[in-house]
């Protein structure tokens, strides 16, 4: 009996390396509604758990190169989406965000800034680079991210910018094999927004 349970916790973990992408996806799904009532609690969560469970593929992941220089174009294509999306208006997710922001500017700075990117990009780039198919990755990750974003069909536009925008993040990673930058792309656009809040 012992050995047959024994061999259920190793067939688990070889499906659990197998699925990446589903264990990630996982962990962002509880990470994110742990924030729901603790935003630093749950990102933080988020963001260690799926760092540690894939800690030597992470760390890989994290080289710094000099002809990855050559994506820093794209960060002035994430802060024109932005300026695009703030002449359109905020959608209900944005409009929440910002009466986050108002009653308590410094611990959703933290929140909003920092972990949510780290947890966003090493989910939806990190997480399904399983996907050997770059188009299929590049569709399928951008389609997931932009469904979190809005709350209704209405919301449309807001759906268009959030999955042109997750494309940019994911061509970007694919291409450089480099998780910091679509991470600092992303941190950059969540900044503006937040300073736009702000100021």
């Amino acid at each position: 009996m012992l050995n047959d349970e024994f061999l259920w916790y190793i067939s688990v973990g070889e499906i659990m390396k197998k699925y990446k992408t589903i264990k990630i996806l996982f962990i962002f799904l509880v990470a994110s509604s742990i924030s729901n009532k603790y935003p630093l609690f749950g990102g933080l969560f988020g963001v260690l758990l799926i760092y540690f469970l894939n800690f030597k593929d992470v760390n890989k992941k994290l080289s710094f190169s000099k002809r990855n220089l050559k994506y820093l174009l794209f960060g002035s294509l994430v802060c024109l989406l932005f300026f695009i999306k703030y002449f359109i208006g905020n959608s209900e997710h944005d409009s929440f965000l910002i009466s986050l922001i108002n009653a308590r500017a410094w611990y959703y700075f933290i929140y909003l800034v920092i972990l949510s990117p780290i947890l966003e990009e090493l989910t939806f780039r990190y997480g399904f680079d399983t996907i050997k198919n770059e188009y299929l990755y590049l569709i399928i990750s951008s389609l997931l991210f932009s469904v979190i974003r809005v709350n209704s069909l209405s919301e449309y536009l807001y759906f268009i910018i959030a999955f042109i925008f997750s494309l940019l993040l994911g061509y970007v990673y694919r291409k450089s094999d480099d998780i910091k930058l679509p991470i600092c792309f992303h941190m950059l656009y969540n900044l503006l927004f937040y300073l736009m809040v702000v100021f």
